[in-house]
């Protein structure tokens, strides 16, 4: 019989989630409220970090003070274009590191 748990992180929003313990596994709706809220989050930082680095450039300067602040950031536009090599890179030394422990 499944048990009644209350996580720290959705007790604030008074969620009551069953988990059957022998599996583990969570039902569907729980699973497709907290996918459609990972998914949510995701396209609002996204739609964020967009607006930061490409679409504020192209608007007219704003009369508030963050926006104007947010417009004439230039740190935001260059991070994802330079972060791209050290991933590579990170990539790189990933594969090479599990190659020599598969053969050590």
């Amino acid at each position: 019989m499944p048990q009644k748990t209350h996580f720290p992180f959705f007790t604030l929003l008074l969620f009551q989630i069953q988990i059957d313990r022998p599996t583990g596994a969570m039902p569907l709706p729980a699973n497709l409220v907290m996918g459609s809220a990972f998914v949510a989050l995701g396209v609002t930082l996204l739609a964020g970090f967009l607006y930061v680095a490409v679409w504020s450039k192209a608007l007219a300067p704003s009369d508030n003070w963050f926006l104007l602040a947010v417009q004439n950031d230039r740190y935001y536009c260059l991070l994802v274009p330079l972060t791209v090599p050290v991933i590579i890179v990170a990539v790189y030394l990933h594969w090479l590191s599990m190659k020599m422990f598969k053969h050590a």
